[in-house]
């Protein structure tokens, strides 16, 4: 009986569902503190920004650091008019989020990556990038040129 369970088990992993220590030790929270940090974002009040950094970010983070990840919250509230998600990638140990403005067309890159040591708490919010979608693609010709 124990062979066919480890059996199911082994045929569960090939199928990509984690076990249960798995799931256990992947950290699902970042998915929810991705959702959060967007809706701190768009959010009208500077307090929910103010008020996830503080609970969100670890303490081990420097304050030149907090004050960075507090002053990018402010600037993507400000220049986005609202963020859109499209999509929330886990990457390593972190999350990449994709995100769309409202008011121009531009998409943004953000990262969040947990505190190690620190259960629930973030030690990384940063943007990677940002970029037009329409301006910054390469529509190659279909046919060759021939001169």
């Amino acid at each position: 009986m124990k062979s066919i369970l480890l059996a199911f088990s082994s045929c569960l992993s090939c199928l990509g569902f984690a076990s249960r220590s798995e799931a256990q030790s992947t950290p699902t929270w970042l998915d929810s503190a991705s959702l959060a940090l967007v809706a701190a974002i768009n959010s009208t009040s500077p307090l929910d920004r103010s008020g996830f950094i503080e609970r969100r970010l670890a303490t081990t983070v420097s304050p030149d650091e907090r004050d960075r990840a507090a002053a990018l919250l402010e600037d993507l509230h400000d220049e986005s008019g609202g963020l859109d998600i499209l999509r929330v990638e886990p990457i390593g140990r972190g999350r990449f989020i994709t995100v769309r403005a409202m008011k121009y067309p531009r998409l943004a890159l953000l990262n969040i990556a947990p505190a190690g040591d620190l259960p629930g708490k973030l030690a990384v919010i940063e943007l990677l990038k940002s970029w037009n979608p329409k301006s910054d693609s390469i529509a190659w010709p279909t046919q060759r040129s021939f001169r």
